[in-house]
C-alpha cells in the first residue's frame, strides 16, 4: 500500500513535467508552415487516456453516491456564469466574434475540448496524489494550472503599469477565478464535474457571433467575482449533502443572502468606476453654481459614439477631460470646422466669462441627466483636495 502511494506521487510529478513540457511546446517552440497548436490537444488527449486508463488510482475525496449532484451544481454554475456574461454584454454591448464560424473554424476551434480532458484528469490525479496535505495540494494546483493558462505572448504585452493592470485584470484574474472553482469541483466531483463547467463558459464562445464586449473591470469581477462566488455557495451545500453540518432555514438564507448582497456590491463597484452607460462624479467647486453646488454628485451619460455627440445642443451640460481634469460646464456655443471638426464652446454657469480653448470631440466624457445634493462630500474628502473634479471659479 505505502509503495502503491509512492508510485502514485511519483506519477503526478511527472504528470506535473508533462504539463510544463506542454505549456513550453505551445507557447515557445515554433515550425515553420506547421501550427503546433493543432497538435498540443492530442496530447493532452493522450494524457487524459494515460491517466484514466494506465495510471493507478489515488483516492478520491468526494462520495461517489453524491457525483451526480456535483455534475449538476457544475451545469448550474456555468449557467449562472454564462447568464451574468451576457447580462454584463447587455450592459455594456456586445462585439463581433474574432473565432471563425466556418465547419473548419469550429471545429479547429473545439480542439480545446481536448485540452480540457488533459488539464482536469491531470489536476484530478494531482489532488489524488497528495491526500494527507490536501491544502498545499489544492493551492499549488490553482497556481500552478492558472500559470499554464497563460501565454507567454500575453506576459509579453505588460510593459509597464496600465498594461500590467489590464493583463491582472482581463487575463490573470479570470484564469485564477476558473481555476479556483475547476480545483474544488474536481476536488468534490471528479474531473468531469470541471469539464462540464469549462465546457460551457468557455465553449459559447466558440459557437455564437457575438460577444459580450467588456471592458477590465467587468473582465475582472466576472470572470473571477462569480467563480469565487460560487466556489463558496458550492462548499457550503457539499457540507450540507454529507451531513457535515445540519440543514436548516437559516442556513439557506444565510447563503442566499452572502450571493445577493456579493452581486449588489459588483454591481455598485462597477457603477461608481463607471462602467455602465450612467456613470457618477462629484463636484469639487462652485463653478456650475446655482445649479450645481460644490458636494453635490452628477450622474453623466456616457457619449459613447457619434451620433450621440451629433446630438448635443447649446444648454447642454457637458462633462469633458483637460489636462486629466474632469470638468462639468454648459455648452454656449457649437461650430463645425473643415480642419478640427466639431468645436464646443463651454462656460460655467457661474464664471464671469467663456472657457478660454473649446473642447474636441475626443475629450468629450457625457452629458447630464441628473443632480444628487451632497452626496459627494464624502469622496471630496478622501481625495484631500488633492484631485479637483471641477475647473475653479472664474471671474
Amino acid at each position: 500500500m505505502i509503495r502503491e502511494s509512492r508510485r502514485v506521487k511519483l506519477i503526478s510529478i511527472a504528470i506535473i513535467a508533462m504539463m510544463a513540457v506542454l505549456f513550453a511546446i505551445e507557447n515557445l517552440v515554433t515550425i515553420e508552415k506547421f501550427n503546433i497548436r493543432t497538435v498540443i490537444p492530442f496530447l493532452w488527449m493522450f494524457m487524459a487516456i494515460s491517466i484514466g486508463v494506465y495510471f493507478p488510482k489515488g483516492r478520491s475525496h468526494g462520495k461517489i453516491r453524491n457525483k451526480s449532484k456535483m455534475y449538476f451544481w457544475a451545469f448550474n454554475f456555468a449557467t449562472i456564469f454564462v447568464t451574468i456574461n451576457l447580462a454584463a454584454g447587455y450592459i455594456l454591448g456586445f462585439g463581433k466574434s474574432p473565432y471563425a464560424l466556418t465547419v473548419k473554424g469550429i471545429s479547429l476551434n473545439m480542439l480545446f475540448l481536448l485540452t480540457v480532458l488533459g488539464r482536469e484528469f491531470a489536476r484530478d490525479y494531482i489532488l489524488k496524489a497528495n491526500p494527507k496535505h490536501i491544502r498545499l495540494s489544492i493551492l499549488f494546483v490553482v497556481v500552478f494550472m492558472t500559470l499554464i493558462s497563460i501565454s507567454t505572448i500575453s506576459l509579453n504585452k505588460v510593459v509597464d503599469l496600465k498594461s500590467g493592470v489590464m493583463f491582472l485584470s482581463e487575463i490573470f484574474l479570470p484564469q485564477l477565478g476558473e481555476n479556483i472553482i475547476s480545483t474544488v469541483l474536481v476536488y468534490f466531483g471528479g474531473p468531469w464535474a470541471s469539464i462540464i463547467y469549462i465546457s460551457m463558459t468557455r465553449g459559447i464562445s466558440y459557437l455564437t457571433p457575438i460577444l459580450p464586449n467588456l471592458n477590465w473591470l467587468a473582465k475582472a469581477s466576472v470572470g473571477f467575482g462569480i467563480p469565487v462566488v460560487c466556489t463558496v455557495f458550492f462548499n457550503n451545500q457539499y457540507l450540507k449533502l454529507t451531513r457535515v453540518i445540519r440543514l436548516s432555514r437559516n442556513n439557506d438564507e444565510n447563503v442566499a443572502a452572502w450571493v445577493t448582497s456579493m452581486i449588489i456590491s459588483v454591481f455598485l463597484i462597477w457603477f461608481v468606476a463607471g462602467v455602465f452607460p450612467i456613470y457618477p462624479s462629484a463636484i469639487a467647486t462652485g463653478s456650475m453654481e446655482p445649479v450645481i453646488q460644490p458636494g453635490d454628485v452628477v450622474m453623466m451619460r456616457r457619449l459613447s459614439d457619434i451620433k450621440q455627440v451629433e446630438e448635443l445642443k447649446v444648454g447642454d451640460v457637458i462633462q469633458f477631460k483637460r489636462e486629466n481634469i474632469l470638468i462639468t460646464h454648459r455648452i454656449v456655443d457649437i461650430k463645425e470646422t473643415k480642419k478640427e471638426g466639431m468645436l464646443i464652446t463651454t462656460k460655467g454657469d457661474n464664471n464671469s466669462g467663456s472657457d478660454s480653448e473649446p473642447v474636441g470631440v475626443e475629450d468629450l466624457r457625457g452629458k447630464l441627466v441628473k443632480v444628487v445634493p451632497k452626496i459627494g462630500w464624502p469622496t471630496l474628502l478622501l481625495k484631500s483636495g488633492n484631485q479637483i473634479l471641477d475647473t475653479e471659479v472664474e471671474f
